[in-house]
C-alpha cells in the first residue's frame, strides 16, 4: 500500500486504516522520500531497500 501525505489526498485519513488480513506482500524499496523542512527530496533514499 502506498500513503499519500498531502492535506487534500485520499489515503487512510479519508478510507481508513487497511487490515491486516488484505495487505499481500511487504515494502522492499523506497520509491519517493520527502524532506518537508527542507523542501527538498531525500536524494540519498531513494531507491534504497527497506530495513
Amino acid at each position: 500500500m502506498m500513503g499519500d501525505n498531502r492535506d487534500q489526498s485520499y489515503d487512510s485519513r479519508y478510507w481508513g486504516y487497511v487490515d491486516m488480513s488484505q495487505i499481500k506482500g511487504e515494502a522492499l524499496i523506497i520509491y519517493w522520500s520527502w524532506d518537508s523542512n527542507n523542501n527538498w527530496p531525500r536524494f540519498g533514499r531513494i531507491g534504497k531497500l527497506v530495513k
